[in-house]
């Protein structure tokens, strides 16, 4: 986008429509992630049990991170699966291997697990919405598709104005009109875009 502006300063057409191009796939490329991420999220990876205590807990296999679906022997790609709590103790109770990881990666005994899941078990909650988190608090979820989903917005939008300034540029209206001050705002209004993305994946992504 930068280079687009800065040929539009310098009036030169072709290299204006070819910079104002790739940002636009950029952009295009950007969507398509956000699609998949939340395409994975919402239909969750490992499956997890809500508790009375509001502690979002796992199942572990020997003691390392297993999930739901492996415990109760369903593949998790292929379909929507209704897993009850019942389905978990029964299946607990069949495979001593098996037991409850908490919040705090702590792994309980086979027979605990039961136990704990009998007194504090609540539902089995799979992937990421704005009612059920399997990967933490709920929150977080409430925020993160808030956040994400806002910007996201933005940037289509942006990939909309975009693509018209782009015909404009083809058209050569911008010629005609001696400057491509169009561009330039247009721009404005990307960076800050890609500014806003710089705290969005800062506070979501990296902390």
């Amino acid at each position: 986008m930068v280079l687009a502006v800065n040929y539009g300063h310098k009036m030169q057409k072709k290299k204006v429509i070819l910079w104002m191009t790739l940002t636009i796939l950029g952009g295009i490329a950007f969507l398509g992630s956000q699609a998949w991420e939340w395409g994975h999220f919402i239909h969750g990876e490992r499956g997890a049990i809500n508790t009375t205590t509001l502690e979002v807990v796992h199942i572990a296999k020997d003691n390392e991170l297993s999930s739901v679906y492996e415990l109760v022997g369903v593949d998790a790609h292929h379909g929507h699966h209704e897993i009850t709590l019942d389905d978990v103790v029964k299946n607990l109770e069949e495979k001593p291997e098996y037991s409850v990881r908490l919040a705090n990666r702590e792994n309980m005994s086979n027979q605990a697990s039961i136990e704990y899941i009998n007194k504090n078990g609540t539902e089995v909650i799979t992937g990421d919405n704005l009612h059920n988190n399997e990967y933490g608090h709920q929150l977080f979820a409430d925020y993160f598709f808030f956040i994400t989903g806002f910007h996201g917005f933005h940037v289509f939008s942006g990939v909309v104005i975009l693509i018209i300034i782009l015909i404009n540029v083809i058209k050569g209206t911008y010629e005609k009109r001696g400057h491509y001050e169009m561009v330039e705002k247009v721009g404005l209004y990307w960076h800050f875009v890609d500014l806003v993305w710089v705290f969005v994946f800062t506070f979501f992504y990296l902390v």
